[in-house]
């Protein structure tokens, strides 16, 4: 690998003249369908069958998920501090095996007790630091013109990953749930450590260019800046220079770190709530397990396409604006769901559902980028994390108790619907910031 870029050059790697971020984008790409289909989606498919062999109520079993956001938001600074400090790899090379170790663990649990500890301690600690957050980081960090794009196409992954859950619904039938559990973590540990490898912090550290750029000579670079001075301020526009960006601090100063915060707090509450308990609501009205494995993964596959268009949207028009559309589209299909009893109508709400759910996704941390830039990407992505808990912990367990009290989903979706709807607000009025006036270089 070429480690030097010399000016006029293209920076690309010695593996087939491919510029290095693609490869970052694809191991982030390949870490989110792991832990999209292993974790995130697939986890739902223990739900059920954890909490009859425990003898316990779904509200009850719902509170270890509420639990792990809230550690998740509680830490989210830190571990965004050390992505920011030590990079993405060693982050992830962490997190990996204490997620293995949390699946296998899983499998031996025997007490609501036990439960809480494993999952919280080892599986949800260990996705958050093998997943999204480190590879989120590296790809912001490795493009910048496109950068919508490329998140959501690593994102995309996420949503691919659901196409893993028919199998694990398989393992459960066949192995049953707990050798089932040994499977997927001897999949993290086999597929998650040689992607890790692959990752990489910051291009200039290897002495490249966001986007593969070239590095001009200097009367060649001025020029090229006074003629694209209009077109690189319509792409910066709405926030600080995406080279530079704010501190922390800084960032959670500004009105719209918390207006953005708490709009996506209420969308990962929503999504996060449903992803949950959407399994166990298709069986409740009569879906197989297998079959309700199958839309789980339309969820995600629909949704890939929500990642794929809101990142495209999102690098043509404001971003907020492309949020608001999303939100809509989702407290309308949850609305449909809620009155859902019949596959068909299940269908019908995930047509608006999926791609805004995908979308959504993209959109938070495009907008993040885009309003406080990559400086301190990771840290503030952190502490925006420990605004998103109020949703993430509220949520699944607010799902769990209205199913123990009426038994049915319905009152759920609709507050969840409502909840959508008040992220728009929050969202039109996260105004973007000004940009910051370019520093005059120093004159030899």
């Amino acid at each position: 690998m070429s480690i030097e870029t010399r000016a006029g050059e293209h920076a690309t790697t010695g593996l087939q003249g491919v510029f290095y971020g693609y490869w970052v984008l694809a191991a982030g790409f390949t870490l989110c369908v792991v832990h999209g289909g292993l974790y995130f989606y697939g986890f739902g498919s223990f739900f059920k069958t954890i909490t009859e062999e425990l003898g316990t109520s779904r509200a009850v079993l719902s509170g270890a998920f509420s639990l792990a956001r809230l550690e998740g938001g509680l830490i989210g600074p830190l571990e965004g501090w050390l992505i920011d400090r030590f990079g993405p790899r060693k982050v992830l090379l962490t997190g990996i095996p204490i997620m293995a170790a949390g699946f296998a663990l899983m499998s031996f649990v025997n007490s609501v007790a036990m439960f809480y500890v494993v999952f919280i301690l080892c599986l949800s600690f260990g996705s958050s630091l093998s997943s999204v957050a480190p590879a989120s980081a590296a790809v912001v960090n490795w493009f910048q013109r496109k950068r919508s794009r490329m998140l959501g196409i690593m994102l995309a992954g996420n949503g691919l990953g659901s196409v893993m859950v028919p199998v694990v619904t398989v393992l459960i039938i066949q192995l049953g749930w707990r050798q089932a559990l040994q499977v997927l973590g001897a999949l993290v540990l086999v597929a998650g450590l040689p992607l890790a490898l692959v990752m990489r912090h910051k291009p200039e550290q290897y002495g490249y260019l966001p986007d593969g750029d070239t590095v001009a000579p200097p009367a060649a670079e001025a020029r090229a800046a006074e003629a694209g001075a209009a077109s690189d301020a319509a792409d910066t526009a709405g926030g600080p220079d995406a080279e530079d960006g704010l501190t922390a601090r800084e960032a959670l100063r500004t009105p719209a770190f918390w207006l953005m915060s708490f709009a996506f707090s209420i969308r990962v509450g929503v999504t996060g709530s449903v992803a949950l308990h959407f399994i166990p609501f298709l069986t409740d009205i009569g879906v197989g397990l297998g079959t309700a494995g199958l839309m789980v993964t339309a969820i995600g596959v629909v949704g890939i396409t929500g990642r794929l268009a809101f990142g495209w949207l999102g690098d043509l028009f404001p971003k907020r604006y492309v949020a608001t559309g999303g939100l809509c589209s989702l407290a309308l299909g949850l609305v449909v769901l809620a009155f859902a009893d019949s596959l068909w109508q299940v269908a019908l709400a995930l047509v608006l559902y999926a791609p805004a759910y995908g979308g959504l996704a993209t959109m938070m941390f495009a907008m993040r980028s885009e309003y406080f830039g990559r400086k301190s990407f990771a840290t503030i992505q952190g502490f925006m994390g420990s605004v998103l808990v109020l949703g993430t912990v509220s949520g699944p367990i607010y799902a769990g108790w209205i199913f123990d009290v009426t038994h049915s989903y319905r009152i759920a979706f609709l507050t969840f619907a409502a909840a959508s709807a008040l992220a728009i607000l929050l969202i039109l009025a996260a105004k973007p910031l000004r940009p910051r006036p370019a520093a005059t270089p120093a004159t030899a």
